[in-house]
Protein backbone atom coordinates (compact mmCIF):
# COMPACT_ATOMS: atom_id res chain seq x y z
CA UNK A 1 0.00 0.00 0.00
CA UNK A 2 2.79 2.43 0.98
CA UNK A 3 4.73 1.68 -2.24
CA UNK A 4 1.58 2.20 -4.32
CA UNK A 5 1.05 5.64 -2.78
CA UNK A 6 4.69 6.60 -3.38
CA UNK A 7 4.49 5.49 -7.02
CA UNK A 8 1.22 7.38 -7.48
CA UNK A 9 2.80 10.59 -6.14
CA UNK A 10 5.84 10.05 -8.39
CA UNK A 11 3.60 9.65 -11.46
CA UNK A 12 1.63 12.79 -10.58
CA UNK A 13 4.84 14.83 -10.16
CA UNK A 14 6.33 13.47 -13.38
CA UNK A 15 3.15 14.22 -15.34
CA UNK A 16 2.23 17.64 -13.90
CA UNK A 17 5.84 18.82 -14.21
CA UNK A 18 6.33 17.38 -17.68
CA UNK A 19 8.64 19.58 -19.81
CA UNK A 20 5.96 19.99 -22.48
CA UNK A 21 3.45 21.47 -20.03
CA UNK A 22 6.05 23.70 -18.39
CA UNK A 23 7.41 24.91 -21.72
CA UNK A 24 4.05 26.16 -23.04
CA UNK A 25 4.08 29.50 -21.14
CA UNK A 26 7.82 30.12 -21.67
CA UNK A 27 7.46 32.14 -24.93
CA UNK A 28 4.84 34.36 -23.29
CA UNK A 29 6.93 35.25 -20.24
CA UNK A 30 10.09 35.67 -22.33
CA UNK A 31 8.52 38.08 -24.84
CA UNK A 32 6.64 39.94 -22.10
CA UNK A 33 9.92 40.39 -20.22
CA UNK A 34 11.59 41.71 -23.37
CA UNK A 35 8.86 43.95 -24.78
CA UNK A 36 6.52 44.60 -21.83
CA UNK A 37 3.77 44.20 -24.45
CA UNK A 38 1.01 41.66 -23.74
CA UNK A 39 -0.28 41.61 -27.32
CA UNK A 40 3.18 40.89 -28.69
CA UNK A 41 3.73 38.19 -26.06
CA UNK A 42 0.47 36.45 -26.99
CA UNK A 43 1.25 36.67 -30.72
CA UNK A 44 4.70 35.10 -30.42
CA UNK A 45 3.44 32.51 -27.95
CA UNK A 46 0.85 31.18 -30.40
CA UNK A 47 3.45 31.24 -33.16
CA UNK A 48 5.85 29.22 -30.97
CA UNK A 49 3.12 26.73 -30.07
CA UNK A 50 2.90 25.64 -33.71
CA UNK A 51 6.42 24.25 -33.43
CA UNK A 52 6.03 22.94 -29.89
CA UNK A 53 2.93 20.96 -30.83
CA UNK A 54 4.62 19.65 -33.97
CA UNK A 55 7.12 17.90 -31.67
CA UNK A 56 4.26 16.46 -29.60
CA UNK A 57 2.54 15.14 -32.74
CA UNK A 58 5.84 13.63 -33.92
CA UNK A 59 6.41 11.80 -30.62
CA UNK A 60 2.81 10.56 -30.58
CA UNK A 61 3.16 9.32 -34.17
CA UNK A 62 6.45 7.54 -33.44
CA UNK A 63 5.00 5.83 -30.36
CA UNK A 64 2.01 4.65 -32.41
CA UNK A 65 4.37 3.31 -35.07
CA UNK A 66 6.39 1.51 -32.38
CA UNK A 67 9.58 3.44 -33.06
CA UNK A 68 9.48 4.99 -29.58
CA UNK A 69 8.78 2.69 -26.65
CA UNK A 70 6.94 5.41 -24.70
CA UNK A 71 6.21 9.14 -24.66
CA UNK A 72 9.26 9.85 -22.49
CA UNK A 73 11.52 8.17 -25.08
CA UNK A 74 13.17 6.27 -22.24
CA UNK A 75 15.35 4.04 -24.45
CA UNK A 76 18.67 5.70 -25.16
CA UNK A 77 18.95 4.31 -28.69
CA UNK A 78 15.68 5.93 -29.75
CA UNK A 79 16.65 9.46 -28.77
CA UNK A 80 18.79 10.33 -31.80
CA UNK A 81 15.68 10.25 -33.99
CA UNK A 82 13.92 12.59 -31.54
CA UNK A 83 16.91 14.96 -31.38
CA UNK A 84 17.12 15.05 -35.18
CA UNK A 85 13.46 16.03 -35.57
CA UNK A 86 13.61 18.65 -32.82
CA UNK A 87 16.81 20.03 -34.32
CA UNK A 88 15.15 20.33 -37.74
CA UNK A 89 12.08 22.08 -36.29
CA UNK A 90 14.32 24.41 -34.28
CA UNK A 91 16.23 25.46 -37.39
CA UNK A 92 12.93 26.16 -39.21
CA UNK A 93 11.64 28.08 -36.17
CA UNK A 94 14.78 30.23 -35.94
CA UNK A 95 14.62 30.93 -39.69
CA UNK A 96 11.00 32.05 -39.35
CA UNK A 97 11.93 34.32 -36.43
CA UNK A 98 14.56 36.02 -38.59
CA UNK A 99 12.20 36.37 -41.54
CA UNK A 100 9.37 37.74 -39.38
CA UNK A 101 11.71 39.99 -37.36
CA UNK A 102 11.01 38.21 -34.10
CA UNK A 103 12.73 39.19 -30.83
CA UNK A 104 16.46 38.44 -30.94
CA UNK A 105 16.27 36.99 -27.43
CA UNK A 106 13.89 34.30 -28.70
CA UNK A 107 16.44 33.36 -31.36
CA UNK A 108 19.19 33.11 -28.73
CA UNK A 109 17.07 31.03 -26.35
CA UNK A 110 15.99 28.72 -29.17
CA UNK A 111 19.57 28.38 -30.40
CA UNK A 112 20.59 27.58 -26.82
CA UNK A 113 17.92 24.85 -26.74
CA UNK A 114 19.25 23.40 -30.00
CA UNK A 115 22.81 23.48 -28.63
CA UNK A 116 21.51 21.76 -25.51
CA UNK A 117 19.94 18.96 -27.55
CA UNK A 118 23.17 18.42 -29.49
CA UNK A 119 25.20 18.27 -26.29
CA UNK A 120 22.64 15.95 -24.67
CA UNK A 121 22.93 13.65 -27.68
CA UNK A 122 26.69 13.50 -27.11
CA UNK A 123 26.30 13.00 -23.35
CA UNK A 124 23.76 10.23 -23.96
CA UNK A 125 26.42 8.18 -25.72
CA UNK A 126 28.11 7.80 -22.32
CA UNK A 127 25.28 8.20 -19.79
CA UNK A 128 21.51 8.43 -20.28
CA UNK A 129 21.04 11.93 -18.89
CA UNK A 130 17.46 12.72 -17.93
CA UNK A 131 15.96 15.03 -20.56
CA UNK A 132 12.95 15.38 -18.25
CA UNK A 133 15.04 16.75 -15.36
CA UNK A 134 17.27 18.81 -17.67
CA UNK A 135 14.25 20.50 -19.25
CA UNK A 136 12.48 21.14 -15.94
CA UNK A 137 15.69 22.59 -14.45
CA UNK A 138 16.19 24.91 -17.42
CA UNK A 139 12.57 26.07 -17.54
CA UNK A 140 12.18 26.72 -13.82
CA UNK A 141 15.53 28.50 -13.51
CA UNK A 142 14.65 30.65 -16.53
CA UNK A 143 11.33 31.58 -14.90
CA UNK A 144 13.14 32.63 -11.72
CA UNK A 145 15.64 34.72 -13.70
CA UNK A 146 12.89 36.43 -15.73
CA UNK A 147 10.47 37.06 -12.86
CA UNK A 148 12.71 37.67 -9.86
CA UNK A 149 14.23 35.64 -7.05
CA UNK A 150 11.03 35.79 -5.05
CA UNK A 151 10.18 32.72 -7.17
CA UNK A 152 13.36 30.85 -6.19
CA UNK A 153 11.23 28.36 -4.24
CA UNK A 154 10.18 26.91 -7.61
CA UNK A 155 13.64 25.34 -7.87
CA UNK A 156 12.60 22.94 -5.08
CA UNK A 157 10.58 21.11 -7.73
CA UNK A 158 13.79 20.06 -9.51
CA UNK A 159 14.85 17.48 -6.87
CA UNK A 160 11.21 16.38 -6.60
CA UNK A 161 11.07 15.66 -10.33
CA UNK A 162 14.43 13.87 -10.11
CA UNK A 163 13.07 11.78 -7.22
CA UNK A 164 9.95 10.90 -9.24
CA UNK A 165 12.01 9.77 -12.25
CA UNK A 166 14.14 7.52 -10.03
CA UNK A 167 11.09 6.10 -8.24
CA UNK A 168 9.44 5.34 -11.59
CA UNK A 169 12.69 3.58 -12.61
CA UNK A 170 12.98 5.82 -15.65
CA UNK A 171 16.45 6.98 -14.58
CA UNK A 172 19.18 6.37 -12.05
CA UNK A 173 20.23 9.01 -9.51
CA UNK A 174 23.33 9.79 -11.60
CA UNK A 175 21.25 10.30 -14.74
CA UNK A 176 18.91 12.76 -12.99
CA UNK A 177 21.84 14.68 -11.45
CA UNK A 178 23.54 14.85 -14.86
CA UNK A 179 20.34 16.13 -16.46
CA UNK A 180 19.71 18.69 -13.72
CA UNK A 181 23.23 20.11 -13.78
CA UNK A 182 23.17 20.27 -17.56
CA UNK A 183 19.86 22.18 -17.62
CA UNK A 184 21.08 24.67 -15.01
CA UNK A 185 24.46 25.30 -16.68
CA UNK A 186 22.89 25.73 -20.12
CA UNK A 187 20.36 28.24 -18.76
CA UNK A 188 23.10 30.28 -17.07
CA UNK A 189 25.14 30.25 -20.30
CA UNK A 190 22.18 31.51 -22.39
CA UNK A 191 21.40 34.19 -19.77
CA UNK A 192 25.01 35.44 -19.79
CA UNK A 193 25.02 35.58 -23.59
CA UNK A 194 21.79 37.63 -23.67
CA UNK A 195 22.67 40.00 -20.83
CA UNK A 196 26.39 40.54 -21.31
CA UNK A 197 27.04 39.94 -25.01
CA UNK A 198 24.01 41.08 -27.02
CA UNK A 199 23.00 43.96 -24.76
CA UNK A 200 26.38 45.70 -24.93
Amino acid sequence: MYNSIILFIARILSTVLHPFLLFLPVPYFLVLHITNNVESAIKWTFFSWIFIFSVVVFVFYEVQRGRFSNYDISKQGQRSRFFLFVGLMTIIYISCLFLLHGPLEMVIVTFGSLLGLLLLDIINKYVKASIHVASVSAILLSFVILNGFSFIWLLLFIPLVAWSRVKLKSHTVLETITGGLFGILLTILVYVIIEYVFKY
